[in-house]
């Protein structure tokens, strides 16, 4: 019988791992998530400060939003901002070019954020008319500020937008349904369905199996039972509220509205879009 040994760092990490559902859960019922929120920030802020000092005072051009907006959107890392952005806009036009053929497709990001993909997808797709949309006021009006060659609009938290019926040829909304409460998601998908033409191409993520290991046993059994889970904060729409899938549970809520073209594991896949399930959906007629 082999004996094995585990090494104490790991096995720290693997109780990091286990504790941290626990302790934000503590967090959330004692009526703190907004300052976890601002400590999970000025750690990010401190963790990141030398890099981001550096990455400046190389890219002093670089446009970037404020840190909170960074930190809340994405990550505070500007290098990652970047970088994972002009990614995120290659794979996208990459993986939808063989459904979408439109000399001059209109392509909307679906919570654009601070546009770190949105920036990035003139020089992808350089004949596409690019739109953006967020629940953010601030954050839609410094998009519009510094991204001429892009339409933005703020919508609310629920549907519908302004946008008219058929609209777009294209919408990809990465890691937008992760933090949209559960009770208004089937909504969003027939908002979704009416603004996008006959041929159009919706792309999005969800949180899959990769993600379960973030819920504590009885917020799994709810998953399991339901099919969808959702950690509640009061500001929709934020990082800290969280909405996990089961992938069958997804497919079966989306068939109505849409077919599946694609759809790629989290688990299976983790260099598509950080472990999040991915979707490649027609517009059912």
């Amino acid at each position: 019988m082999a004996l094995i040994i585990h090494h104490p760092i790991e096995n720290n990490h693997t109780l990091s791992l286990q504790l941290k559902p626990y302790l934000k859960h503590l967090f959330y019922q004692l009526h703190l998530a907004k300052w976890l929120d601002g400590f999970l920030y000025r750690t990010q802020a401190i963790q990141n400060r030398k890099q981001n000092d550096l990455y400046r005072e190389q890219h002093p051009d670089c446009i970037l939003p404020h840190d909170y907006v960074l930190y809340e959107t994405y990550q505070l890392n500007y290098q990652k901002f970047i970088e994972d952005g002009t990614l995120a806009a290659a794979e996208i036009t990459s993986w939808t070019r063989s459904y979408n053929h439109t000399p001059q497709p209109r392509i909307l990001d679906w919570g654009c954020g601070a546009a770190r993909i949105t920036r990035h997808l003139p020089a992808f797709q350089p004949m596409a008319l690019i739109y953006g949309c967020d629940v953010s006021e601030d954050i839609i009006e410094w998009n519009k500020v510094h991204y001429h060659n892009i339409s933005f609009t703020t919508i609310h938290h629920f549907a519908p937008t302004p946008y008219a019926d058929s609209f777009f040829d294209m919408v990809y909304g990465f890691s937008v349904f992760t933090h949209i409460d559960a009770v208004q998601q089937t909504e969003w998908i027939k908002e979704l369905q009416r603004i996008i033409n006959h041929n159009g191409v919706l792309m999005i993520t969800t949180q899959g199996n990769y993600y379960s290991h973030q819920l504590l046993p009885g917020e799994k059994k709810v998953l399991t039972q339901q099919g969808v889970f959702t950690k509640s904060y009061p500001k929709q729409g934020h990082r800290m509220m969280s909405t996990y899938h089961k992938a069958e549970h997804f497919r079966i809520m989306i068939l109505p509205y849409f077919e599946v073209l694609e759809y790629y594991d989290g688990n299976l896949n983790l260099t598509k879009a950080g472990g999040q399930d991915v979707w490649i959906l027609r517009k059912r007629s």
